[in-house]
């Protein structure tokens, strides 16, 4: 049983940001914060482009599936290609 004068939302909240603040430094945060807005800038230059070249979404791996009344596409290459793609960019760049 809960006393009456028992807050656990605010209690839970409050809590929850200090610890989230006391481990991790904000400079870091900031850095993190700006990083990804920058490469989300950046993706989104690019996507118009990268959609003109063609092979991304249509490699032999994806799967596709139309039938009369419905369609089912699952890029399973190209999120492949992408990952690698990503974990190299981000090991080059991140890497202390």
């Amino acid at each position: 049983m809960v006393p009456e004068n028992f807050n656990t939302t605010g209690s839970f909240l409050i809590g929850l940001v200090r610890l989230s603040f006391s481990c991790v430094n904000i400079n870091e945060a900031a850095r993190f914060i700006i990083i990804l807005g920058a490469a989300l800038i950046a993706l989104g230059v690019m996507l118009p482009y990268v959609a003109k070249l063609g092979f991304f979404g249509k490699l032999p791996g994806d799967i596709r599936i139309k039938g009369e009344n419905f369609s089912f596409y699952f890029p399973i290459a190209t999120c492949i290609v992408l990952s690698v793609l990503l974990t190299l960019l981000g090991n080059l760049f991140f890497r202390k």
